[in-house]
């Protein structure tokens, strides 16, 4: 004989998913004979029926969100940090070319290494220049990029390895970063003005 108490919890066992403890057929022998505990199954099931309702359809927001990018880019006019930071990446650029030719007082094999480097970063802000938008995934890199030239230009004035003025050729790299840091807000402000979730991108 199989007691109420151990098929109530035989009942909330096989709600939940569970190993009952009991073999099935025998709870429900004891349910189709048993009002307290058909009772208890269907109380259980009310409970569980009340907290699941339907997933609601949610809508694609993904063209919402390249719209909302196309049209930042489009709106966009030549401001006067969209202009600076142009000049900063025609500088440096110039700066990495010299690099690559081996123009530079250091080792030819560094150098071109360096200029690399720099070109790649000429890009960065090429692709702000173009798509303003873009500025607040390009300000990281500008910001490591800005961190790593001033840190080391300090450790190596102080050392006297380099004069100040020759690492004063690294200031179109501060400019830039405060460029691509005026285009992020100007473009926040700019996304501040849209209705929706496109605020948001």
């Amino acid at each position: 004989m199989t007691d109420c108490a151990q098929v109530q919890e035989a009942i909330s066992a096989l709600a939940d998913g569970e190993d009952p403890g009991l073999d099935p057929s025998l709870v429900e022998a004891h349910v189709a004979t048993c009002p307290s505990c058909r009772s208890q199954r269907e109380f259980i099931h009310g409970l569980r029926r009340s907290k699941l309702r339907e997933a609601e359809t949610q809508d694609d927001l993904a063209p919402a969100v390249v719209r909302s990018a196309r049209m930042l880019d489009g709106v966009w006019t030549w401001t006067f940090p969209r202009g600076v930071l142009a000049i900063c990446a025609v500088v440096i650029a110039v700066t990495s070319f010299g690099d690559l030719l081996g123009g530079s007082e250091i080792d030819g094999h560094e150098a071109r290494h360096l200029g690399a480097f720099s070109l790649a970063y000429v890009i960065a802000l090429g692709v702000v220049v173009v798509r303003p938008a873009r500025a607040r995934t390009v300000l990281p890199i500008s910001v490591v990029v800005t961190a790593a030239v001033v840190i080391t230009a300090v450790i190596d004035v102080a050392d006297g390895a380099v004069s100040l003025s020759r690492e004063l050729s690294h200031t179109p790299e501060i400019i830039s970063l405060i460029a691509v840091w005026a285009l992020t807000r100007h473009g926040l402000r700019d996304a501040s003005g849209d209705s929706g979730p496109i605020r948001s991108v």
